[in-house]
């Protein structure tokens, strides 16, 4: 009698069953009850939760199961006495479970034609803002369960890169360093921000290519040597100025002459005069004694 007295206001009206859909499972207590209330929720025998209260509203959240069948059922225990049965339900609820929304990032490589590709470029950094701030992280951002809503994504490139635009949406500065672009995620669905990169240009080098050590050429070929042109081009002899020796005696200085032969020959040129002007004055001589010896009559 006691259990019935102090259950009664559970029975003032036909007990009301449990709902379950595909999020969640609840149950509203009946008023005024002193009594606490249990409401369980089960999927082939496994307890997947239960929650309990004297008053308000009770509430259970529904996983996500491979057939989404589900039984719940609501027991009261009133003070002092003992558990009991009260209502309970069944349902198979298609897409059971949370509804998830998430975020992602994406830096990839923008190709050499500035067509963008799949090809992940490790580092670098990206983060959102939005309902819910995703803080930076290393490249690539996996996807985050995120509240559905408008986002802005942002970037850095890897050592080495820059940002581009690549025919993407992404807003790029111009120093490349940094992008944002903007992400709806929409309910129970993904939001995804690309971001595109290409190798910087090695420090110093000219858009175009760059040509071969110490400045020589134009990016191709060999350089010409003196006197010779290269393709479409003329270039005109090259004269060498001839190198000056310092001397340091009033001697005259021969550089790159071999002056041996030019002493013998002057050697021997001496040589010869002085002979000639010996035998010359030896004629001289000669004559004059003659010409005293035989004088005329």
């Amino acid at each position: 009698m006691a259990v019935l007295a102090l259950s009664a206001p559970a029975f003032a009206s036909l007990p009301k069953p449990p709902t379950i859909n595909a999020t969640q499972t609840t149950f509203t207590i009946p008023s005024p009850s002193t009594s606490t209330w249990t409401l369980r929720l089960w999927s082939h025998g496994t307890l997947e939760g239960s929650a309990n209260a004297t008053s308000g509203m009770l509430t259970v959240a529904v996983p996500a199961t491979s057939d989404c069948a589900f039984q719940a059922d609501v027991s009261v225990l009133p003070v002092g006495g003992v558990r009991f049965y009260y209502s309970g339900a069944r349902a198979t609820v298609p897409g059971c479970g949370p509804v998830h929304q998430s975020i992602a990032g994406d830096i990839f490589l923008c190709s050499a034609a500035g067509a963008q590709t799949t090809t992940e470029q490790t580092g670098g950094t990206l983060a959102a803002t939005g309902p819910q701030t995703v803080a930076s992280q290393a490249n690539p951002l996996a996807p985050t369960q995120v509240p559905s809503g408008s986002y802005t994504t942002t970037a850095t490139p890897p050592s080495g890169f820059e940002l581009v635009a690549c025919g993407g949406a992404a807003t790029v500065e111009t120093s490349g360093n940094t992008a944002s672009e903007p992400v709806t995620v929409p309910a129970g669905g993904a939001g995804v921000g690309a971001f595109y990169v290409v190798a910087q240009a090695p420090a110093g080098s000219l858009s175009g290519g760059s040509g071969p050590p110490g400045g020589l050429g134009s990016g191709s070929g060999s350089p010409t040597s003196p006197g010779t042109s290269g393709p479409g081009t003329s270039t005109a002899p090259h004269k060498s100025t001839p190198a000056v020796v310092k001397v340091s005696s009033p001697k005259l200085a021969f550089t790159g002459l071999n002056v041996g032969p030019l002493v013998l020959i002057g050697i021997l040129a001496l040589v010869l005069g002085s002979l000639a002007t010996v035998t010359s004055r030896r004629r001289r001589t000669i004559t004059a004694d003659r010409s005293t010896s035989h004088p005329r009559h």
